[in-house]
Order: C-alpha cells, then sequence, then structure tokens
C-alpha cells in the first residue's frame, strides 16, 4: 500500500496494565503514558489531540510498519468476542464435474465459542482464531487473517493448505478503495485509518456484514467436495472408458461375424460358381460328344450310300497351319490330289480328280481304290 508506507496513526496505545487505551481515554501528550500496542515496537507513544486534526496517537521517534494493522486485530478480537458471534465469507469448491465453481454455503453469521489473537500466518500484526461448535457438538478452528497495509502473501497462503488450517482472509483493501472513491483526489489519508480502527466500523465488517471483502485461504469441506467430486469424474470417466471400450468389442466382435459370413458366402459363391462351371463343361462335354456322336452316325450314313455309289474312301477335312487352306488329310492318292482344289472338293467339281463323289463340312468322299 503506497498510501501507507509508515503504517499511519493509530488510535489505541497499550497502557502500563497491557490494556488497549482509546485516544479519548488518556492524557494528551507523552502525559498519556501508553507504547505501541506492537510487542515488536513497543516505542513511546504522544496522544495528538489537538483542534484541527483528528485526534489520535504517533510515535515518539520513527514510524512502526505494522502498528495500523496490529490495532485493527487486537479491537476485532474484542469486537468478535463481544458479540459471540462473527460473519463467515461464502463458500465454494471448483466441481471437477461442472468445471466450475460451485457454491457449498453462502456467507452467514455464526455464532463463536471462543476467539483469541495468535501469530500462525507469519505477519507483523496477529491473526484471530475463531473456535465454532457444530450441531454434534464437535468444535472446529479456522484462523481469520486481516490485512489493510499488507498483503497476504502466497508463502503464507500455502502454508495455511499445507498444514491443512481452516483460514479466511479478509481484506479490507476493497473497502480502502471504496473509502478512497467516495472522497475523490483529496481524501483525507489519516481520516481513513482512524476509521479503519473503530470499533462499530470492525463489527459492521465482521460481525454484521455480507462477507464481500472476506475469501477462504482455506476450508476442509471444500477440499473435501472437490475430492469428491474428482473421485466423481474419475469414475464416470472410467464408466465412460469402459463403455466406450464395449462399444469397440461389439464393433470388433460384428466385424469379426461379417467377415465370416462374408468369407462363407464367397465360399458359397466360388462353391456355386465351379458347380455352375462343372455342369456347363459338363453339358459342353455332352454336347461336343452328342455332336461327335451325330456327326460318326451321319459319317456312317453317307458312307454307306457312297459305298452303295461305288465310293471306297472317306477323307477328313483340315485345315492348313500355314496357309489356312482346306486340304484332305490322308487322300487315297497318296498326295497326287491331296489339297482340296486337286480333289475337286473346293470348286464342287470333278476337274482335277476322277474319283471325287461329294463332301459336307467335315469329310471327302471319293472312289479311289484303297490300294491306289
Amino acid at each position: 500500500m503506497a498510501d501507507y508506507p509508515d503504517g499511519g496513526s493509530i488510535l489505541y496505545g497499550r497502557g502500563p496494565d497491557g490494556d488497549l487505551r482509546h485516544i479519548e481515554e488518556v492524557e494528551r501528550g507523552e502525559a498519556c503514558n501508553c507504547v505501541c500496542p506492537d510487542p515488536t515496537c513497543g516505542q513511546t507513544l504522544i496522544a495528538r489531540k489537538g483542534p484541527k486534526r483528528a485526534h489520535h496517537f504517533a510515535h515518539k521517534r520513527g514510524t512502526c510498519e505494522w502498528a495500523v494493522e496490529y490495532v485493527i486485530s487486537a479491537v476485532a478480537e474484542r469486537v468478535v468476542r463481544e458479540a459471540g458471534a462473527m460473519v463467515f465469507p461464502k463458500l465454494t469448491y471448483r466441481n471437477a464435474l461442472a468445471d466450475d465453481e460451485e457454491e457449498l454455503s453462502p456467507s452467514r453469521r455464526m455464532r463463536i465459542a471462543s476467539v483469541s489473537l495468535v501469530q500462525e500466518s507469519g505477519r507483523g500484526n496477529p491473526d484471530l482464531l475463531v473456535a465454532c461448535t457444530d450441531r454434534s457438538g464437535a468444535v472446529r478452528e479456522f484462523l481469520v487473517v486481516i490485512c489493510l497495509v499488507h498483503g497476504l502473501s502466497k508463502k503464507s497462503q500455502e502454508a495455511m493448505r499445507t498444514a491443512g488450517r481452516d483460514a479466511f482472509a479478509v481484506d479490507l483493501r476493497l473497502l480502502l478503495k471504496l473509502r478512497k472513491e467516495e472522497q475523490g483526489k483529496h481524501y483525507d489519508r489519516e481520516k481513513i485509518l482512524l476509521g479503519f480502527q473503530d470499533p462499530g466500523f470492525l463489527a459492521s465488517v465482521l460481525t454484521e456484514g455480507d462477507g464481500r471483502c472476506m475469501s477462504w485461504v482455506f476450508n476442509a469441506k471444500a477440499v473435501a467436495a472437490e475430492k469428491e467430486s474428482e473421485r466423481e469424474r474419475q469414475r464416470q470417466l472410467a464408466e465412460e472408458r469402459a463403455r466406450r471400450e464395449r462399444e469397440r468389442e461389439e464393433r470388433r466382435r460384428k466385424a469379426a461375424e461379417k467377415a465370416e459370413a462374408d468369407r462363407k458366402a464367397a465360399e458359397q459363391r466360388q462353391a456355386e460358381e465351379a458347380r455352375r462351371a462343372a455342369e456347363a463343361a459338363k453339358a459342353a462335354e455332352e454336347r461336343r460328344a452328342e455332336e461327335e456322336r451325330r456327326l460318326l452316325e451321319r459319317a456312317d450314313k453317307q458312307a454307306r450310300a457312297l459305298e452303295k455309289a461305288g465310293a471306297g474312301a472317306i477323307a477328313p477335312l483340315r485345315l492348313e497351319s500355314t496357309t489356312m487352306k482346306p486340304y484332305a488329310l490322308g487322300c487315297p492318292l497318296h498326295g497326287r490330289a491331296d489339297t482340296v482344289a486337286q480333289c475337286g472338293a473346293y470348286s464342287y467339281s470333278t476337274a482335277h480328280c476322277q474319283y471325287f463323289r461329294g463332301m459336307d463340312r467335315s469329310f471327302v468322299y471319293c472312289a479311289a481304290p484303297q490300294n491306289t
């Protein structure tokens, strides 16, 4: 807080009996017989009670960094003890399922069993240790850290979390900002500081306020809720992973079944195609055999007919492999009339062979002597 480098004026001093004395309860000047409330300082105080400035205590020599916050903590302890109650901040936790902040309990005023000043946060001013009794009768303690000039360091916050100490901070800097905005750029620094030390102001914040300047540093219930939400998130994630694995396994099973069905169908198709091919081959063979049988019958019939007509030989017709011209295979004239043209079959005449008697698609019939 750059506005208050020396801690500022204070409203209370510590008397010879160790009790806090309000500025209006003591004599002016050093006759107040008071010292700085901060035991680490302990300097002699002078009671400033002039007609122009607000009445306050000032250090006789030098300044004190923690004087204002020490007085605020000490007065706060008295205010809370007398009220027998204190306002607690809204409690939230990080819901891992919703990935958002959720409220466990609103800011509320709670009865307290006791309150005392302790030194736990490692700061120059004391903290409040507040004890509350729950419905079961169990006592639960809360550390209350009040900040104005000096904020609560991250190191101190981490130490509280590590120790598992339920603690919340009362950050008066928000209210300080509002006061400055209300008074404008010519705000009264000293008056604001003294006002923050007033019991009425502290009561309005600590025992009657709405908790707007309070925030939890650590709360076991919030941590438990976060852990539970994380466990539930992990459980749901595990269920989701298991569900996806079941779906993958089902897809793999169906794929395997389909592959097996496809394989069997392919085998059936192949078997059917093989059966059809075999049947077609058999039918073709039967047709070929039938055709040969018919040819043989026709040749035999024609041979008998030609035999009656005087034909002595039947020569099969073939194609020359090189010229692709027909020739009479096994001509009885032994080469003298092998070609169809020579034997007369090609021109359907007997111009070249006197023994030609006729022909069909496959045979040439002639009357040449068998032993020519």
